[in-house]
């Protein structure tokens, strides 16, 4: 386990590559940029969808509690809204920063950090999909980032084969 440790500095230099090099390795920068992309995609995607379900949840029911808002009557059954992102008067990119903060956080597999949890089934039904979703783009990463070390090794072995 210790020994992907010192893969890292090998996958650095395959980020570094210059943009005349060959095809393989502009395969890799295409892969890097396309794993960059997707998981910067799905977590935006992950974060509007949050951000609608708290702040949509009062239409469907009643009462409506939320990681967004909660009812006044309501207020002590639910987390603390304090701090950056949870004043009425808060902007709605203040209120977007903190549903990327869970979204970004629930994505990177450490599962529900901080004060922001799911207050209702929808929100829980959500976290549950996110979880299972950051998963599966776990392991993709993980395929893509042991395929592209694998053949930086093939093409390491060649060329010290060819010398």
């Amino acid at each position: 386990e210790d020994a992907v440790f010192y893969r890292i500095p090998k996958m650095l230099l395959i980020l570094a590559m210059p943009r005349t090099s060959s095809t393989s390795q502009n395969s890799t920068r295409k892969k890097v940029t396309t794993m960059v992309y997707v998981v910067a995609l799905l977590v935006h995607v992950g974060t509007c969808i949050w951000f609608y379900l708290g702040r949509a949840y009062h239409r469907w029911a009643s009462p409506a509690i939320s990681w967004y808002r909660t009812e006044d009557a309501y207020a002590d059954v639910s987390f603390p809204r304090t701090g950056f992102g949870w004043d009425d008067h808060d902007s709605t990119l203040q209120k977007y920063m903190v549903s990327l903060y869970w979204v970004a956080s629930t994505f990177t597999v450490n599962g529900i950090v901080g004060q922001v949890i799911p207050q209702n089934l929808h929100e829980c039904v959500f976290a549950i999909i996110l979880m299972v979703a950051s998963l599966t783009l776990y392991q993709w990463t993980i395929g893509e980032i042991s395929s592209i070390i694998m053949n930086a090794d093939m093409h390491l072995v060649r060329r010290r084969e060819e010398h």
